[in-house]
């Protein structure tokens, strides 16, 4: 990894416990409250129904963050994961440094286990993931690249199928997007193709050419729902709630997209979102821009 993507994920940042930190920014409380409150709900929900609930993370990162410029601390979703009813965790992460600190801060979190921390590339390790989640288990399993080329469609679909797993996917809004979109819809093959599973967007995408970009971005992840759709996820276009996480100065960033097989997790999901991080009930006026 070169420096300067090092400096991007926030490699070589250290935070009060000795270990390496991810840096992000003041949004990622947004994230986590939201991400937080249907962790909670999935797994006490579904206790008496469910003997084994697993929790997978594909891209766990060290387990903490560092907001940058107040250097607030915070756990990060493998954490908070750790402090709910699930059964079993399973914490997938490319970088070595970062698979070391995650399994340091699980072991003084859960010293008793119940948890894994598998390091590796959650594109070439389908089906280390897969022996976790038998037909006995009922899973949530979050999904937050750090951009659109570290993940495949495909990778979802191997993992999920004949599989009981709800979805939270951060679909990313970020600049290279922005700046390659028409480029990449006059290519024969791009990131957007392996993130979105095949090249369906280009012809919705040609449909709104000169539309501005926050109906082409809607448009991009009602394709991405589609393509859940088309690989059992009944319910992901049921959620009309896509939770756009936002700078603040109110710029998007990323949509936090949920997708589920059975009704209960839509239910779970709609009560989860339905209180915002300043504590505030959303009004029921549509999906989010």
């Amino acid at each position: 990894m070169n420096d300067k993507r090092k400096a991007a994920r926030g490699v070589g940042c250290m935070g009060s416990d000795g270990l390496p930190l991810r840096e992000t920014g003041p949004w990622a409380t947004d994230k986590y409250h939201y991400v937080g409150h249907y962790m909670h709900m999935f797994a006490t929900g579904m206790k008496n129904l469910w003997k084994r609930r697993t929790y997978v993370d594909l891209f766990a990162g060290p387990g903490r963050c560092r907001v940058k410029r107040t250097g607030e601390e915070l756990d990060g979703s493998p954490l908070l994961a750790l402090g709910c009813n699930f059964t079993s965790w399973l914490f997938v992460e490319k970088d070595p440094a970062y698979a070391r600190a995650l399994r340091d801060r699980c072991s003084k979190v859960k010293p008793d286990g119940g948890w894994r921390v598998l390091q590796g590339d959650c594109n070439e390790v389908v089906e280390e993931i897969r022996e976790s989640l038998d037909a006995g288990c009922l899973a949530l399993m979050v999904v937050d690249p750090y951009g659109m080329t570290n993940l495949r469609f495909e990778t979802v679909r191997r993992i999920t199928h004949d599989r009981r797993v709800d979805l939270i996917v951060t679909f990313p809004e970020e600049m290279s997007v922005r700046r390659n979109l028409w480029q990449w819809v006059r290519s024969s093959h791009c990131p957007l193709d392996d993130f979105m599973g095949a090249g369906e967007w280009r012809g919705a995408l040609q449909r709104f050419h000169g539309a501005a970009l926050p109906r082409l971005e809607r448009t991009l992840a009602a394709v991405y729902k589609q393509a859940l759709q088309n690989i059992g996820y009944t319910y992901a276009d049921t959620v009309d709630e896509i939770v756009t996480i936002r700078t603040p100065r109110n710029v998007p960033l990323y949509k936090l997209i949920f997708a589920s097989k059975h009704g209960r997790g839509v239910d779970f999901w709609n009560k989860a979102v339905a209180i915002t991080p300043a504590g505030e009930r959303k009004l029921p006026f549509g999906p989010a821009a």
